[in-house]
């Protein structure tokens, strides 16, 4: 189901990683040469494309709007799967808050921007992942 995983519990808002999203969508032999449009909606943070097994693209910033070549589809049944990556930040807050070791560098620790004092990301608020959408799949032209 689309939307922010962070909300199932504490176990999935600690995750920063990658989750797949899949669906289906058939195409008449009208519609198979005819280039589609994908509209992502809100996507946290970033998103792999791929149709039929093959790449499509990656979005990584607003729209999260894909063009997908005519070339990529088929008539039938096409399977769209969309990777989402969201950022590390969850993860980082979820150590400091359990006081796990993450910030080790030989030459260097990570600094607060503003403060120039040691980075604590525990009282970070926890920062929405996953496809939030809505998705759309359009034909060019907006149909």
């Amino acid at each position: 189901a689309l939307g922010d995983w962070t909300r199932f519990g504490i176990e999935e808002a600690e995750f920063s990683g990658t989750a797949v999203y899949k669906t289906v969508f058939r195409l008449s032999e009208a519609e198979e040469n005819a280039p589609l449009t994908l509209e992502l909606g809100e996507v946290c943070n970033s998103a792999r494309i791929s149709v039929n097994g093959t790449p499509a693209g990656i979005v990584f910033m607003h729209p999260y709007t894909l063009e997908i070549p005519a070339a990529a589809l088929k008539q039938g049944e096409n399977l769209l799967e969309v990777e989402v990556s969201n950022l590390g930040a969850n993860r980082i807050r979820a150590y400091d808050r359990k006081g796990i070791t993450w910030k080790v560098f030989e030459n260097a620790n990570v600094m607060g921007f503003m403060t120039g004092r040691l980075l604590k990301a525990g009282d970070w608020p926890i920062l929405p992942s996953g496809l939030i959408g809505p998705v759309h799949l359009r034909k060019r032209g907006g149909e």
